[in-house]
């Protein structure tokens, strides 16, 4: 058996010693393959001592055979040139030049993937952009039907057309008849993070009010979830002021 952990540098404490148990205890003939970033054995150093392989950034030549596989249509050279140059083998990079090319921004893009992403998000229509902000509450994934409760009643009769451009313009997949993910975890970082702390904190508590409502047996699991949800929302409103946060404690010697 062969079990994958992907992006694994942004899992919980509590998800990576369920990791370890798996590799002490488990008695089978399993192949643990965990993708991460280096910064994951600061966290975990007793992990450097395991079979690992570093991956560097792509060759010019893999990048264009992977830009060319993925491109629409024919690439400009000069355009080819240019986006692999700029996104210096990071695949993700890489494709988000792609698709900014249909947005012909190509002689605007920023020399940052966090500039890029954020250049994107403004040049989405407010309706997309609006669509993209609710569903990165939900998280890396999302249902349409909790977006849709994110938004104004008015918005309801166009999420679908939303999700569809916002997917040609491969900031989301399609993971589902009622189901769509971000295409990457920082596209859903950069769309967390355009909003203001107030609009967090109403979208948390709204999701959560959702979540209760459509699942009245309320799993374990469910209660932890909602408790993030309006955790988070507490910690921004602290942020903005709007409910003070409470006092700190002094200990007399």
């Amino acid at each position: 058996m062969i079990v994958v952990f992907d992006d694994l540098h942004w899992a919980e404490p509590t998800f990576l010693d369920l990791v370890d148990h798996v590799a002490r205890e488990a008695t089978g003939r399993i192949l643990l393959v965990c993708l991460a970033r280096l910064e994951l054995v600061e966290r975990r150093p007793q992990w450097e001592e395991q079979d690992r392989f570093e991956l560097g950034p792509l060759s010019s030549i893999d990048l264009q055979s992977l830009l060319t596989e993925r491109a629409a249509g024919p690439i400009a050279p000069d355009a080819l040139r240019r986006i692999v140059e700029i996104s210096q083998g990071n695949p993700l990079f890489a494709e988000q030049l792609l698709a900014s090319l249909d947005e012909d921004t190509a002689d605007a893009v920023p020399g940052s993937l966090r500039g890029l992403l954020t250049m994107r998000l403004d040049r989405l229509g407010p309706g997309e952009r609006d669509v993209l902000r609710c569903a990165s509450i939900a998280g890396i994934d999302m249902e349409q039907d909790a977006v849709r409760t994110l938004l104004p009643d008015d918005a309801g009769p166009f999420v679908q057309r939303h999700l569809d451009a916002l997917e040609r313009k491969r900031l989301i997949q399609r993971a589902g008849a009622n189901r769509f993910r971000f295409g990457h975890i920082l596209i859903r970082l950069a769309a967390y993070h355009s909003m203001t702390r107030e609009d967090r904190a109403r979208l948390h508590e709204r999701f959560a009010e959702w979540l209760e409502r459509e699942s009245p047996d309320r799993p374990q699991q469910l209660a932890h979830i909602l408790g993030d949800h309006l955790e988070q929302a507490d910690t921004h409103r602290r942020a903005t002021g709007a409910i003070p946060s409470p006092p700190s404690l002094e200990v007399q010697g």
